[in-house]
């Protein structure tokens, strides 16, 4: 539950804050944003898997593959950013701690407001979402909990799920394997991999179809289910299939036949029908 002021308040840091506000979404959209990220992503380097000339130079398909996985990182961190403001925002409580301890500092919230920006919004820079660990810290101090490993939350929203297709976490349920232990071996290798991609331009990530999909898998569907304890949490919209009737919609508050919904990246490639 650590929150720890990490700088002063200055301008070049609210100059960025306030960039980041003006590209971020509602709390109610803040699910959809995430997959729609990902899903243009995922879409292009689909596209160049499957370009014949592209094919025929390895080192192009492997400098494309570390660059996926580099932008995939990317949504996480957009995710995990977003959904620390609204939680903050909607949590007088947690509020509070943050202007105590900016206030302890011996700086002033006056800054924030006058650059039209929350304590969510400052907030959210005291973590790097680019980190495993401070991803689980930022959680932690959102949910009051005292987690030492990110993928432990997943906890909280596995159950009374319906995923849309088969996924690596599914098989690790099936097999009864630790899924926070797996999810975490598999995230972990990614994030290594979205460092040297970034910071070493001598590295070159060789493409590994079966670590690809189950990154894929990790970085599409755990992000949603802490979407789904969140919307939960602070009665936001969530997506939710009916099993009787089978539709999926977005709603905050599910009938008796509605469950949350899971979309895997299968779901990316599909074809849907808007009935409402």
């Amino acid at each position: 539950m650590d929150f720890k002021v990490r700088r002063k308040i200055k301008p070049k840091l609210l100059n960025e804050l306030s960039h980041l506000k003006t590209t971020r979404t509602t709390f109610n959209d803040f699910s959809s944003s995430f997959l729609l990220n990902a899903s243009k992503r995922y879409n292009l380097m689909h596209k160049v898997l499957k370009e014949k000339e592209l094919n025929k130079d390895k080192d192009t398909i492997y400098i494309a593959a570390g660059q996926y996985v580099s932008s995939l990182v990317t949504c996480w961190e957009t995710f995990f950013r977003d959904i620390f403001v609204y939680a903050v925002e909607g949590n007088s409580s947690l509020k509070l701690k943050i202007e105590k301890l900016i206030i302890q500092k011996g700086m002033s919230t006056d800054e924030l407001k006058n650059a039209h920006l929350t304590l969510g919004d400052y907030g959210s820079k005291q973590y790097n979402f680019q980190e495993l660990s401070d991803t689980c810290n930022a959680l932690n101090f959102l949910l009051n909990d005292t987690k030492d490993c990110v993928t432990e939350f997943i906890d909280y929203s596995i159950d009374k799920v319906v995923f849309s297709s088969p996924s690596f976490i599914l098989y690790w349920l099936q097999e009864q394997k630790d899924i926070a232990e797996e999810l975490y071996s598999i995230l972990e290798q990614g994030f290594e991999i979205r460092h040297k991609t970034i910071h070493d331009a001598n590295f070159i990530f060789e493409f590994d179809s079966n670590f690809i999909n189950a990154f894929e898998d990790c970085m599409i569907i755990f992000p949603q289910l802490i979407s789904i304890s969140l919307a939960k949490k602070f009665n936001t919209k969530r997506p939710v299939y009916n099993v009787n009737a089978n539709y999926s919609r977005l709603t905050a508050h599910p009938k008796k036949d509605e469950y949350s919904f899971v979309f895997n990246r299968d779901d990316f490639e599909g074809e849907y029908e808007i009935i409402d």
